[in-house]
């Protein structure tokens, strides 16, 4: 996958949904007083912040899209790599709904990480704590470290709910623990295909 570069150093953009009101306005400042501060280290770290907005045409297609790559990849392959990938895309389907927002963080195509607004925004704010671990290891991995530390941690542990219509796998396992997701509704649909046949 190609690397979007600025001025030769590797982009990353933070893709998160705005809410409107004060929500928005605390988290957008938080996320740019974390940036001038990481932008000023030298680890060649450059971030860009691009927003998809809840009623707009961009956010209709891009959860759209979402969907239909998590069904692809849930019915494809049991290989490491796209169970990952599943992975982060059912983590970032169960953020479609939530009021307070999420991020995701990619770095040029590739995708590092996604979660709620806030444990994204706190990782970054706490960049003195993980920078020390980039040492040895690629910096968005120590990201990982940190962010998932959070969301496992006593006060960050949440469940994990999404809904999806359409050929669903009959098992999951939660992106987060690794434990089989419960089946908490099933919705049954029909549209009377063989009667509006005869009737045509």
């Amino acid at each position: 996958m190609p690397t979007s570069r600025l001025d030769g150093k590797p982009r990353v953009h933070f893709l998160h949904w705005r809410q409107r009101g004060k929500t928005t306005n605390d988290l957008f400042g938080r996320i740019t007083k974390a940036k001038v501060a990481i932008d000023g280290k030298e680890l060649k770290i450059q971030f860009g912040l691009a927003s998809v907005k809840k009623e707009s045409e961009t956010a209709k297609t891009f959860w759209f899209g979402m969907e239909n790559l998590f069904f692809s990849l849930a019915h494809s392959s049991n290989e490491y790599e796209y169970k990952q990938v599943t992975k982060e895309v059912q983590k970032l389907l169960s953020y479609k709904n939530d009021i307070n927002g999420w991020i995701m963080l990619t770095k040029g195509w590739t995708v590092v990480t996604c979660g709620q607004a806030n444990t994204i925004v706190t990782t970054l704010e706490e960049f003195s704590v993980w920078t020390q671990h980039i040492i040895g290891e690629e910096w968005g991995h120590a990201f990982t470290k940190h962010h998932d530390s959070l969301i496992t941690g006593k006060n960050g542990l949440s469940c994990i709910t999404f809904q999806i219509a359409g050929n669903a796998p009959m098992h999951l396992d939660c992106p987060v623990c690794d434990d089989p997701m419960e089946t908490k509704l099933v919705k049954y649909n029909c549209c009377h295909p063989r009667l509006q046949n005869a009737a045509n």
